[in-house]
Parts: structure tokens; C-alpha cells; sequence
């Protein structure tokens, strides 16, 4: 009896290792997925991919993504610098790699320069700010600029705006690269990604060069804008798509030539120009040949009376 015992015994042991075995002969590996983000950039993701733990993974290119006024460098997978086509060992954990981007100046965004403008004796500094796009009209690049003389500096013989302009800068045919922007000239040398501003000839023609910024990205200007006159006359600014309309003591409807963080261009008919520039929140208004600055501040107006920011 005890062995006929021992022998149903051993056999279920059997059956039960044998089931064992079998279950551990059926579990799937462990697997953790690699995945890629643009981080700014656009386009396509590459596929996401999984591997087991201590699997060599070779990274991908960045071929599928853009940044424009940047270029790609690396990845990043939170902690560590990887190139692509590198290889790392998969630990266990997913793992997100983020495209990582530095500016690479273009023809196409913000550039700056500081002007000396004036005399010895009443010296004076303009910053001009320019803001190129490509122009639809495919004949050149369209430039909005405008020029305020440096916070502290005072100069009898110039206007707070020097400049305020939104135009189209036709490239010279016979000097590839060189634009003229209502007697300023625009050097772009596409070699050395360089923007170079010259002063109209009766100005000198100096040189100075210029500081890149990429244009704004997902930035939307929409919305209600107001400023306070002296007086008691509050002027309201909506702008909607390529719309804006202005009430109060300055009234029209204008049409948006461009529309960015930096700059906005608006035409009423084919006279008259106006410049909104954003900055901090502000808007600031000029019209064409008036060198006063309108600031207009993002959203409804105060209560009667009260002008506080």
C-alpha cells in the first residue's frame, strides 16, 4: 500500500513539474519600447520599437523631423546625449528619446542690429528689428522693420521710430543675396548664414551686422487689445486671422499683410501702414510717418476711470 502511495505520489510530482515546465516554456519576454519625440521639430515619428533588456538598440537618424531656423544635433533620452546611429544597451525600462535642436541661422526670421545714428556731440543708437518671411507673391522676401532708439539715449535730431515699414525687398539680379529694402540694403550670405545691414548711401552706407533669431513658433495674436489715450478716449484693437479692426478715437479696417510674434503689418487700402509689434504683451502702433508709439495691451479695457495695468 505505502508504495502504491509513493508511486501516486511521485507521479503527480511528475505531472506538476512537466505543467511547470510547460507554463515557463509559454511566457512571453519582458519587452520596453524606444520612442522618438520631435521636441519643437515637425514631421514624422519613427516607428516605435521594443526590446528586451540588454538588447543593442542603434539609434535612428532625425531625417523625418525639421525645425525651422534650427538644425538637429543629437538625442537626448532625459539624462544622456546620444548621436544618431549610436548604439546603447536597453535597460529595463522604456525609453524616450527627444530630438535635440540648435539655431541655425536662415534668411527667414528675426534679426537685429544696433545703428549709431547722430553726432559726437548728440549721439544716439536705433535698434532695428526685421522680420523676414518668405513674400507669396514669390518676387522676394517680405520685410516688416522697426527702429527705436535704445532705452536711456536721447537725440534731438531723431525721432524715437526711426523706421517702420512692411514692404517687399526684390533681390538683385546682378548681386545674388543682395536685397533693397526702401534704400536699406539686406546682404544674406547663404554660405556663412550672415545678415548684414547697410545704411542708405546718403547715410554713410555703414555695415552692421546682424543677431538671428528663429521665427516664433505656434504663436497665435488673435484676441482683443486696448490703449489709453490722453483723455479719457479708450481706442480698442481686435484682431482676428488677416483682420484687424480699430475703434475709438483711431478708427478702420485693416487688412493683416503678416502676422507673427514680433511683427504684425497692416494696410488700410494702399495708403496708409501700420505697425504692431509685440512685446511682453504689448502691442505697439505706429503709422506710417508718425513717429508716435502706441502701447495697446492684451485684453478689455479697465473700468471708467480706472487705467491701472
Amino acid at each position: 500500500m505505502k508504495k502504491f502511495i509513493s508511486a501516486v505520489l511521485a507521479a503527480l510530482m511528475a505531472v506538476s513539474l512537466c505543467a511547470l515546465a510547460a507554463c515557463g516554456g509559454d511566457e512571453e519576454p519582458v519587452k520596453y519600447t524606444v520612442t522618438y519625440e520631435a521636441n519643437g521639430g515637425t514631421g514624422t515619428a519613427p516607428a516605435v520599437e521594443s526590446y528586451e533588456e540588454g538588447a543593442t538598440v542603434t539609434v535612428k537618424p532625425a531625417t523625418t523631423f525639421t525645425r525651422t531656423g534650427y538644425a538637429f544635433t543629437k538625442w537626448n533620452d532625459g539624462t544622456t546625449d546620444i548621436a544618431a546611429g549610436a548604439t546603447f544597451k536597453m535597460p529595463a525600462k522604456n525609453v524616450t528619446l527627444k530630438a535635440q535642436w540648435e539655431v541655425q541661422p536662415q534668411l527667414y526670421g528675426v534679426w537685429t542690429c544696433d545703428v549709431e545714428i547722430g553726432s559726437a556731440n548728440q549721439p544716439g543708437t536705433v535698434t532695428y528689428e526685421l522680420t523676414i518671411t518668405e513674400d507669396t507673391g514669390d518676387t522676394g522676401i517680405l520685410v516688416t522693420m522697426v527702429g527705436t532708439m535704445k532705452p536711456g539715449e536721447t537725440n534731438p535730431s531723431a525721432k524715437p521710430l526711426q523706421m517702420g515699414d512692411c514692404a517687399v525687398a526684390v533681390e538683385d539680379a546682378n548681386t545674388p543675396g543682395t536685397y533693397d529694402f526702401n534704400g536699406v540694403k539686406l546682404i544674406w550670405s547663404e554660405t556663412d548664414k550672415t545678415l548684414t545691414f547697410v545704411t542708405p548711401s546718403q547715410a554713410g552706407g555703414d555695415r552692421y551686422p546682424m543677431t538671428y533669431q528663429p521665427l516664433p513658433e505656434n504663436v497665435n495674436i488673435d484676441g482683443d487689445y486696448w490703449m489709453q489715450e490722453e483723455g479719457t478716449t479708450t481706442d480698442t484693437l481686435h484682431i482676428s486671422g488677416k483682420a484687424a479692426t480699430l475703434s475709438g478715437g483711431m478708427t478702420g479696417e485693416f487688412t493683416l499683410l503678416y502676422t507673427g510674434a514680433y511683427a504684425v503689418a497692416m494696410a488700410e487700402g494702399a495708403v496708409q501702414y501700420v505697425f504692431v509689434k509685440t512685446e511682453y504683451g504689448i502691442l505697439a502702433l505706429t503709422g506710417a510717418g508718425d513717429a508716435d508709439m502706441f502701447e495697446f495691451k492684451k485684453g478689455t479695457p479697465p473700468a471708467s476711470g480706472n487705467t491701472a495695468e
